[in-house]
């Protein structure tokens, strides 16, 4: 049984990490005047941002395994510095969501508590 649930989580987060990779693809544009490269931060910020309200809202919803699945997909992104302090941030502001959340008794938020420590330790 515990078999059967880990390998649909770990289906779930591989197909959302595809999705996610393969549905967000940047189409190549002509060079602008102005910097190309802060356009191109702004524009991945606003994606990571809108990711993290994406995240909050499925936590909030209770869909946690949604949420987890677009968290592990946005850690396999490049991420400058500034951008992984806030991908880091809402790893944290997560676990302790779902910890809260798994303290209350919910055992799926206690399931994916422990799917994220899986996937920062690497087990």
């Amino acid at each position: 049984m515990r078999n059967n649930m880990s390998n649909r989580v770990s289906t779930v987060v591989a197909l959302a990490a595809a999705a996610f990779l393969f549905g967000c693809s940047k189409k190549e544009a002509a060079p602008e005047a102005a910097s190309p490269i802060a356009a191109s931060t702004k524009a991945d910020d606003k994606m990571l941002n809108a990711t993290f309200d994406d995240i909050n809202q499925k936590m909030q919803a209770k869909q946690y395994e949604s949420a987890v699945s677009a968290l592990a997909a946005m850690g396999s992104m490049p991420l400058n510095d500034q951008q992984e302090r806030a991908y880091r941030k809402q790893m944290r502001d997560t676990v302790d969501y779902l910890n809260q959340r798994a303290a209350e008794g919910d055992e799926r938020a206690k399931m994916q508590s422990q799917m994220i420590g899986r996937m920062v330790t690497g087990r």
